[in-house]
């Protein structure tokens, strides 16, 4: 049996469609990014947009997680120190 059988038949149908919808949303992210890239004044606009929708919705918690953080010196150099190296480019 070669090897990609072997890696596939080692995975249910779920993770295998995860697998897709994470790869569909890594493309949908740099599509929309690369539509901006060179006009930041509108990916602002845009980022604006959604903050308020979020808050509309009621599920902007940026605000509250900062302060948790901030409160807590360990989590804060935590997430300093590993935030940069697993963020998406």
């Amino acid at each position: 049996m070669s090897f990609w059988r072997r890696l596939v038949s080692s995975f249910g149908r779920r993770d295998l469609m995860e697998a897709l919808l994470v790869g569909l949303a890594f493309l949908l992210y740099f599509a929309v990014r690369g539509a901006v890239i060179d006009r930041p004044d509108v990916a602002y606009r845009h980022a604006l947009d959604v903050i308020d929708i979020q808050r509309w919705l009621g599920i902007f918690w940026e605000d509250d997680m900062n302060q948790w953080v901030v409160e807590r010196k360990f989590w804060s150099a935590s997430i300093s120190t590993t935030g940069s190296g697993i963020s998406t480019p």
